[in-house]
């Protein structure tokens, strides 16, 4: 499935991949939503490319949510220079594995510009994050676990007194900051 040169206004999930494999959005604007793209389930190798994902900040959404359905989780997630904005989050994910952000910009974020929890082998690359309270929250785990976390070569930075540019909580190993 590609979804391409498309303007999605005012929905809960403007996009919503249930499951889905192999698939890309390129040139694709969001706004006014709740969340901007929703991965539910084994959602797999999927792309983000030349894209504006803005969620709605009041209905306290993300630009991408990554959901499990039980114990299943995605994998394979690339977005590239595209634009996640004005939600509470950017990316709010719990369990995702193997995601790749790269020259893309998340800015204007209410609360977290990545907010992870036990989100193995996340790559944030040469973008800019701007956001009030944290720009990448990683939510404390209750065993240690090796996340394979790697920030490198990115503009981080928080508006809120007290924020934190990385904050990386309890029993999260392997995070790398370059």
């Amino acid at each position: 499935l590609k979804l391409k040169s498309v303007y999605l206004r005012g929905w809960l999930h403007a996009i919503n991949w249930a499951y889905t494999w192999n698939s890309t959005l390129d040139d694709v604007d969001t706004i006014n939503c709740t969340n901007g793209l929703r991965l539910f389930g084994q959602s797999v190798n999927n792309g983000v490319v030349n894209s504006r994902l803005l969620a709605e900040m009041a209905g306290g959404g993300a630009s991408i949510l990554t959901v499990k359905d039980g114990g299943i989780k995605g994998e394979g997630l690339m977005v590239t220079n595209t634009l996640l904005a004005t939600g509470s989050a950017g990316v709010k994910s719990d369990g995702f594995l193997f995601m790749t952000i790269g020259q893309s910009v998340i800015d204007q974020i209410a609360d977290a510009g990545l907010d992870l929890e036990n989100c193995q082998g996340t790559t944030l690359l040469g973008s800019y994050v701007f956001a009030q309270n944290f720009g990448i929250n990683i939510r404390p785990l209750s065993v240690l676990v090796d996340q394979g976390i790697s920030l490198v070569g990115n503009t981080i930075e928080v508006a809120g007194d007290g924020g934190k540019c990385v904050f990386v909580q309890g029993n999260n190993a392997g995070v790398s900051v370059i």
